[in-house]
């Protein structure tokens, strides 16, 4: 089964946790863009990032290609510092004051896209991680990834799956299953997982095991869905090929049993009654087939005259 890179996003409190549960995504090439990553609970090599032209050289570096994943900590930082700055300095269109202009923020959007697509055709994976903090949706209060607005939704447009790290009955959780009182995104419909202790086996690969999830559901689906194209392209060939009444006739046979669902059946109805016309044909009713429309019509019982004797059964 083929199957695509992931991208997962994190975001949490501060000390909840979040670079280290990053960090137990299986091989990864942690990228520190806020210099925090010594604070950890897991010791990594990060990779040195002093500005956006160092994220760049970072994908023909060799430490990336023997990666399996990409860590980018904080996504707030990559984007509102780093490439922000990087983007302004290349054209002064792209800043308005010190601060990105629209024309900026395409730019931005732009490079940040080029970068990210190059990072996914190799085949990694990549996490990102963020603080959060609050926003307010008319009287409520959401948990929002600290992210600057136009940033974040491009980020969004390129994740997969947006879990909110918090606790709960003194374990640390993942809520990934949509709510009023966070920001998250379930793609592969996980709900909420419970992240094992630090010192606890299972805690090595804990997150490489629910990018494995993501990435199993989202293949999943995509094989459904390749399917029922198939199953669909069948039927289209199937209408399409019948050249008079008796091939139509044994087609529509076929769809009254288990091998077509009632999708199947409701898209390959449209089609039969356009191949119908084509080829001149009329539905019996009283039959429930098509004949030809230049067939005679057989007489109905009550046109035989009354007076004409009618054969009894032996």
């Amino acid at each position: 089964m083929n199957t695509r890179p992931i991208v997962l996003g994190l975001h949490g409190d501060p000390s909840i946790g979040k670079s280290t549960t990053a960090l137990t995504a299986g091989n990864v090439l942690p990228l520190d863009f806020d210099m925090g990553l010594d604070r950890a609970g897991i010791a990594a090599d990060a990779y040195p990032i002093h500005s956006w032209p160092d994220a760049v050289a970072m994908l023909d570096s060799e430490a990336f290609e023997f990666c399996d994943a990409v860590v980018i900590d904080t996504a707030k930082t990559c984007l509102d510092n780093f490439l922000a700055e990087y983007v302004m300095k290349q054209d002064h269109k792209n800043k308005r004051g010190n601060v990105l202009s629209l024309q900026g923020y395409g730019a931005l959007g732009n490079e940040f896209k080029t970068w990210l697509n190059r990072i996914r055709r190799a085949g990694k994976d990549v996490i990102w991680v963020a603080h959060t903090k609050d926003e307010k949706d008319g009287d409520d209060v959401v948990k929002t990834p600290n992210i600057t607005g136009g940033s974040y939704d491009l980020l969004m447009q390129c994740t997969d799956q947006l879990g909110y790290m918090t606790t709960q009955s003194g374990k640390r959780m993942i809520k990934f299953q949509i709510s009023e009182k966070y920001r998250s995104k379930d793609s592969a419909y996980i709900g909420e997982v419970t992240i094992p202790p630090i010192k606890h086996d299972s805690h090595g690969f804990f997150l490489y095991g629910v990018i494995e999830q993501v990435r199993s559901s989202l293949a999943d689906r995509t094989k459904k869905a390749k399917s029922k194209g198939e199953v669909w392209g069948e039927i289209k060939k199937a209408v399409l090929s019948s050249t008079d009444a008796d091939s139509l006739n044994k087609f529509i046979a076929t769809l009254s049993g288990d091998t077509y669902t009632a999708p199947d059946k409701a898209y390959a109805k449209p089609l039969i009654v356009s191949r119908a016309r084509e080829l001149d044909l009329r539905f019996n009713r009283d039959l429930a087939v098509y004949e030809s429309a230049t067939a005679p019509v057989p007489a109905p019982v009550s046109d035989v005259p009354a007076d004409e004797p009618v054969s009894q059964p032996a």
